[in-house]
């Protein structure tokens, strides 16, 4: 029908949203969680509260490991306190989930670059190490030189300076032990463990003027006096009598009564004071059992620490070889031998997953084609007697692949090369390996052939 105007009514146009699950809608609502996190923990980062922001980021990844701004900003939190090794763990996993477009890779590229930097943490880790040892060993006064160092070479090495502020403690200088613990909260104002250090200084401060011995008084008898005569010797004796006598009904009525008092007052106070001298020491014992177990704990994620450093650092030779045969392979003057040597090399276990899509990838292309290659060539060197260069060759393509169609050829024709080359214990070796690898191979009877006849 139309209107008034003659125009026909407007149909409606119905929009079909696409509907979603509940499970999506929880998963975007824990992804938008994790984001809040991250924010929350750069306000914390730019107040300066390190501690509170690397909590918040270890949320923000629990609940999502996809949250490639959380592993970034975690690896700044932990380089900004020194810990380099967890700071360069997190970049290595960031990258490994995202390789570009990622800072991750600017910041490890950086690191690596700086070899100076690198050198220097590695030192510090091996200083505090020993530091550690120094004061498990009760030689704190090495302990403390050694961290010193640490902390020249490292200033933002947090673990290293409370450690110090530890070792100050123990030698009482509290003065040095507080302008550590402060320096810790310029780096971290968060830091629980130095605000806490902090709050046991304040609570019992340690007096700053030693208590002198101060020398007693001592007193000397007059010059002897002139002698009386006998009357007035005997009216002073009795004087002296009387005066005893009074003196001593006032020590048995007054003094001795008060000196029992005294006496039953100080036996008390020893026994309060004695009893808060053993209150002191469960405590000093309690504390000491403490700082004894955070030194294990700061041993231990040390250790991890330098595990990952150290994991890291293969990692990224792994990475770097990778890229050399990449490099070899995909350049327009393409090295294939040269491309399989750096491959070679490789540790797949070591590469993150997209590298090792990589690496899987450019094998697939390159050990195949090499194994034949060089088993070709060893098979021409065996054939013209050249049995140290068929060797070589053949050791290279058993190397390349050792499970391909030219795997079996490869070992019989090297076992053959160290028999021809008078060798016989290695060929033997090598025969009694082909039948085990390769017990349907139709050199196999050819290899117990040889084996009997050596007996």
């Amino acid at each position: 029908m139309a209107n008034r105007r003659g125009r026909p009514p407007k149909k409606k146009v119905v929009v079909e949203k696409p509907e979603i699950s509940k499970s999506e809608v929880l998963t975007l609502k824990i992804k938008n969680l994790s984001k809040k996190l991250v924010i929350e923990a750069h306000k914390k980062a730019e107040l300066r509260d390190i501690s509170g922001a690397i909590e918040l980021l270890k949320n923000a990844i629990r609940l999502d490991a996809s949250n490639i701004d959380a592993f970034n900003m975690l690896g700044l939190c932990y380089y900004e306190t020194g810990e380099m090794s967890s700071a360069i763990k997190n970049w290595v996993i960031s990258q490994s989930k995202k390789g570009e477009d990622n800072l991750a890779v600017d910041y490890l590229e950086k690191m690596r670059e700086s070899k100076t930097y690198l050198s220097n943490i590695d030192e510090s880790i091996a200083k505090y190490n020993k530091s550690l040892e120094y004061a498990r060993g009760k030689s704190v006064d090495l302990a403390i030189v050694n961290l010193k160092k640490v902390v020249s070479l490292n200033n933002k090495f947090v673990n290293a300076r409370l450690l110090l502020a530890l070792c100050y403690l123990h030698e009482d200088k509290k003065r040095n032990a507080i302008t550590q613990l402060e320096k810790v909260l310029k780096i971290d104002q968060g830091n629980m463990v130095a605000k806490r250090y902090l709050a046991l200084l304040d609570e019992k401060p340690i007096p700053n003027v030693e208590s002198k011995s101060v020398n007693k008084p001592t007193f000397s008898l007059g010059p002897s006096p002139i002698k009386a005569s006998a009357n007035v010797g005997l009216i002073r004796f009795v004087s002296i009598l009387i005066g005893l006598l009074i003196g001593i009904g006032v020590m048995t009525s007054i003094v001795v009564p008060g000196i029992k008092e005294s006496a039953k007052s100080d036996l008390e106070n020893k026994d309060i004071k004695v009893s808060e001298l053993s209150d002191n020491l469960a405590k000093v014992r309690t504390e000491l059992s403490d700082k004894e177990r955070e030194v294990g704990s700061l041993n231990e994620k040390l250790e991890s620490s330098k595990k990952d450093l150290e994991l890291s650092k293969k990692a990224q030779m792994e990475n770097d070889n990778l890229f050399k045969a990449m490099n070899y392979y995909y350049k327009k003057d393409s090295d294939i031998v040269k491309s399989g040597e750096y491959l070679s090399l490789v540790d797949r276990e070591l590469l993150s997953d997209s590298m090792g899509e990589t690496y899987d990838s450019l094998a697939q292309e390159i050990f195949p084609v090499l194994a034949r290659d060089f088993y070709n060539k060893g098979y021409r060197d065996y054939v013209n007697g050249r049995y140290v260069e068929g060797k070589k060759s053949l050791e290279a393509s058993i190397k390349y692949q050792d499970s391909g169609d030219y795997s079996d050829d490869s070992l019989y024709y090297l076992a053959r090369c160290y028999q021809k080359n008078n060798e016989e214990e290695e060929s033997i070796k090598l025969f009694k390996q082909l039948i085990e690898k390769y017990p349907e191979s139709p050199f196999a009877d050819d290899a117990e052939y040889f084996i009997n006849l050596s007996k």
